[in-house]
């Protein structure tokens, strides 16, 4: 009865339906019933626990796992076929295990209605046919009657009622099911008809549709073939003036341009380089031809090209990072600036400047490849027709093509149009679609399709909203244009020019880009940086003849398409005053400009400038200047310059021209005394006296350590001796401790130039030495008492220890039976013994506790420095070699020579002895002195090692208990 109407085609058909085989219902459902049956186990463990294991195993490891399986296999193929039967199985599964849980406690009325749920929900909520559902439901029912009379062997009233109960409950569900799926046909066979109907019509609509749109295809074709005429002649238009503007930059550009190919051993280390290609500056620069050098290496070409050349460009190549330097090629005998950066892995680029001369300017750099591939053949036209309910979509021949497919196979489904584009275009479209679908607006989009085949294409496609006559609208028609030739001409053209953008954008050298009539173009990012821009957008459009900077006559040689190459001082603060564009720098640089006009077939198309900041280049080459021509410590000019003055006034008969000499007395004593810094302090003080005496027309100049020379134009010998006579006095308020600066100073004035420079220093010389020697030796003897005088008064105990010293030697002199004029030098010498203590720190001779190693090294140079001290004059230079050796050991250990015995000198064998018992006896701040006793055991005790043994002797017992002691 309920297959009437249906054959085995439409029963296959009503079978696989939604009312069947809907899997997202099913496991739903099935997931309600496992939850429920997982809940109701709360119920085993309040009621029966004693038996709580066997139920758990019945629920969870039996029951739920079935029906878990149910869920699990509407995800797979099977489930079309199957699932009458897993469902009906599930059914059963889940009563049977409530009709087990019955069997084993019957008086739980709770399972009974456990069981009444499962009947139910099987015949009216699992989507069972009548008979899988009826099979399945008496299945349970009969397990529950035999598994009772099993286990119970008895029919108890409430066995049989439940029995009762349970069957009426299955023929309810037979009944449900039997009324539920005799709809279910009837709607199915209603709704098949009706979609037989809906199609005739539609198919009947479609035909004269097709008529339609024929001739508005043949209409829009036309359209759009003008349209692709249109805009291939523009890209070629385009394409043919890019590259006339490529060959203009890199022709004429004055700098040198080369790529290179790096090459690398398998270490990858650098090890030659290849030549890709070169501009005709590159050739002009080098001397090499382009004919002999492109696709060799540069050791094919230059074989003692330096490996320092291969090794930095290597670099480059390897890290990506510009480099920027100057050096000298052995291979072509010149120096180059080089500028150099990879324009990609494995390449470098070099911007070269031939910088022998200094005076050429960086010239246009290199752009020499080919430009972009002319305009490909005409695109092809396609039109389409989407109908906005059915989703159907007709296209034309030529749009089958377009897309790679077969005209004569019906289009793909709209459903399935999203795999003709890439996921971005999809979206785009999609969304116009909608658009125009709901609103009625028009669009028109590129596109990025996949072809049948899997290549990708470019598609132009515009497309409008079609309405009835009650205005609804009913369909999107439009037209399709294959432009993928034109979309990778359009990328080709952009990577070339990215190309050639990136290899300016790069280097390190400023370069700016004006049009004809001077108005700015473009500028790298050295140049934003050089110039400080702070909205380098705002550039476009600046006029380079206005720039403040540039003056009249220089804009005047542009404007005649002169190149130019100068150095000008670019004033920052002035670009700010006239408002040119806004910069984060101020103040004033020099810059090095080079300024190129662009000419093809003999017209203007533009400037090239290129802008370096030479401020410090230029600023060290001042210094040098500098110090070329003057003195480091006292900013008086040199001996260099001097010469150069003499030259100068003798050339422009600066007759009578004065030469001075002057010489500092004593300069070596205060060295040795006060240290260097006080000797350049001496210097630094009469450089200052000798600027104020002369003028500024004057050369005052230092030609030696403590020799001065000064040249006066216009002079005569009155002249020269009142300046002279100025300085004489003025040196005498120059005191460095307690000494007195004097001056030996000598001059001579000349008329013509009949000697030569050298002459005249040798004539003043001797004058300046006579002068030294009528004051020289008076100085320097009054320097050393000066020294002494300095060191006793700073330090009272060495005034007292030198007095008492010189007074142990003379005692002991005269014990030696030495004669009074000797014994008046010994006693001298004993005075003078420590004069060279002045140059020792305040902190060693003052430190109350033992000294370092590195302190005790410092006291001991105290020997050496009286010496030279005492030797520096005449009427001490006898004290000399005692004041040196008077820490030398009988034994040899001594210093500062090590000297032993009689090697040592008798004067310091005796002020050895003195010195030692003095120090030892007398009281210092930070100790009491030894009593006499003491003394005389420590002197006895060294007598032979550190003491000469006679004079330790005749000192210990002829004196020290005599009353000369005492006296």
């Amino acid at each position: 009865m309920m297959r009437r109407g249906f054959d085995s085609s439409s029963e296959k058909e009503f079978l696989q339906s939604k009312q069947f085989t809907d899997p997202l219902y099913i496991r739903g459902i099935f997931l309600i019933f496992i939850l429920i049956y997982g809940l109701f186990g709360f119920i085993d463990l309040v009621y029966f626990p004693e038996i709580l294991n066997t139920l758990i195993m019945i629920r969870y490891a039996v029951v739920i796992p079935i029906l878990s399986l149910s869920i699990i296999l509407t995800y797979t193929k099977y489930f079309y076929k199957l699932n009458q039967f897993v469902i009906s199985f599930g059914f059963f599964t889940g009563g049977v295990g409530i009709v087990y849980m019955l069997l084993l406690k019957p008086e739980n009325i709770v399972y009974y209605g456990g069981l009444f749920m499962v009947i139910f929900s099987g015949f009216l909520l699992s989507k069972l046919r009548f008979i899988y559902a009826t099979i399945a439901g008496w299945s349970i029912l009969l397990v529950f009657i035999i598994g009772h009379l099993i286990v119970n062997q008895n029919l108890t009233n409430l066995f049989i009622y439940s029995s009762i109960f349970f069957a009426g409950a299955i023929v309810i569900g037979m009944a449900g099911t039997y009324n539920i799926e005799k709809m279910n046909r009837k709607q199915f066979i209603h709704l098949s008809k009706i979609t037989q109907i809906n199609d005739s019509l539609q198919a009947q609509n479609e035909d004269k549709q097709n008529q339609l749109e024929r001739l508005e295809k043949s209409i829009k074709e036309n359209e759009m073939l003008k349209q692709i005429n249109l805009e291939k002649d523009s890209l070629t238009e385009l394409l043919k003036k890019s590259e006339e503007q490529y060959k203009l930059l890199t022709t004429q550009m004055h700098l040198g341009l080369a790529l290179h190919e790096m090459i690398f051993n398998e270490n990858g280390e650098p090890t030659d380089y290849r030549f890709i290609n070169v501009n005709d500056s590159y050739e002009r620069l080098t001397g090499l031809k382009k004919e002999d050098i492109i696709g060799k290496t540069v050791l094919e070409i230059m074989p003692e090209t330096e490996k320092y050349w291969i090794d930095s460009f290597g670099k480059v190549a390897q890290t990506g990072n510009p480099i920027e330097l100057e050096n000298y090629s052995k291979s072509l005998d010149r120096y180059y600036r080089v500028s150099a950066y990879s324009p990609q892995e494995g390449q470098f680029a070099v911007i070269i400047d031939d910088i022998t001369n200094r005076k050429r300017l960086e010239e246009e750099q290199k752009l020499r490849e080919k430009d972009l591939l002319t305009s490909q053949k005409i695109a092809h036209l396609g039109t389409w027709r989407l109908n906005i309910e059915t989703k159907q979509v007709i296209w034309s021949e030529e749009l089958y093509k377009m897309y790679g497919f077969d005209p004569t196979i019906p289009p793909l489904p709209y459903t399935e149009h999203m795999k003709l584009f890439t996921r971005p275009s999809w979206e785009k479209l999609s969304a116009a679609l909608a658009l125009t679908s709901k609103e009625g607006v028009p669009y028109e989009l590129e596109l990025e399709t996949i072809k049948n085949d899997g290549s990708s294409g470019w598609m132009w496609v515009k497309g409008e909203a079609e309405t009835d006559e009650a205005g609804k609208i009913i369909s999107i028609s439009g037209a399709a244009q294959d432009i993928t030739e034109r979309k990778k001409l359009e990328h080709d053209l952009y990577e070339s020019n990215q190309k050639y953008v990136a290899i300016f954008e790069k280097s390190p050298v400023a370069i700016e880009f004006f049009d004809a009539n001077g108005r700015h173009m473009y500028a790298n990012d050295a140049a934003i940086e050089l110039f400080g821009v702070v909205y380098p957008e705002k550039l476009k459009g600046m006029e380079l003849f206005t720039n403040p900077n540039l003056n009249p006559e220089l804009v005047e040689k542009i404007a005649n398409f002169e190149h130019i190459g100068i150095e000008i001082e670019y004033d920052f603060d002035l670009v700010k005053e006239k408002n040119l564009y806004e910069t984060t720098k101020s103040g004033r640089r020099i810059l090095k400009l080079s300024i190129t006009p662009l000419i093809m077939d003999n017209k203007l198309n533009g400037y090239i400038l290129h802008s370096e900041d030479i401020t410090l280049e230029r600023q060290k080459q001042k210094e040098i200047e500098y110090l070329s021509y003057h003195d480091y410590l006292t900013n008086l000019y040199n001996r260099r310059y001097f010469v150069r003055s003499y030259h100068r006034f003798t050339t422009k008969n600066r007759y009578p021209l004065g030469i001075m000499m002057i010489d500092i007395n004593g300069l070596k004593i205060i060295n040795d005394a006060y240290g260097h810094t006080q000797g350049d302090i001496t210097i630094k003080m009469v450089s200052k006296l000798l600027m104020k005496v002369f003028g500024n027309d004057d050369v005052v100049a230092r030609i030696g350590g403590d020799e001065f020379a000064v040249l006066v134009p216009e002079t005569d010998p009155l002249k020269m001796q009142a300046y002279k006579d100025s300085i004489v006095k003025l040196t005498k308020d120059i005191v460095i401790g307690n000494i007195e600066i004097s001056l030996a100073i000598g001059y001579d004035v000349i008329n013509d130039a009949s000697k030569d420079i050298d002459e005249l220093l040798s004539t003043a010389e001797n004058y300046l030495y006579r002068h030294k020697v009528t004051v020289g030796t008076s100085i320097r003897n009054h320097a050393i008492k000066a020294i002494l005088n300095t060191l006793t008064d700073k330090y009272q105990e060495e005034k007292i220890h030198s007095k008492r010293v010189s007074s142990f030697c003379k005692i002991i002199g005269m014990e030696l039976g030495i004669q009074q004029e000797e014994l008046d030098l010994l006693e001298l010498a004993g005075m003078y013994h420590d004069i060279g203590k002045i140059s020792i720190p305040d902190a060693i001779l003052n430190k109350p506790g033992k000294l370092t190693d590195e302190e005790y090294e410092i006291i001991k140079t105290h020997t050496l420095v009286g010496y030279q001290i005492l030797k520096a004059a005449d009427e001490y230079s006898g004290l000399a070699e005692y004041a040196l050796s008077h820490h030398e050991r009988w034994d040899g250990r001594g210093y500062p020579k090590g000297l032993k015995g009689t090697e040592i000198p008798l004067f310091s064998r005796i002020i050895n002895v003195a010195d030692s018992f003095e120090a030892m006896t007398a009281d210092r701040p930070y100790r009491k002195g030894m009593s006499l006793e003491d003394a005389i055991k420590e002197i006895k005790r060294c007598s032979g090692s550190q003491f000469d043994p006679e004079i330790a002797e005749i000192f210990v017992n002829k004196i020290l208990d005599s009353n000369e002691m005492n006296n």
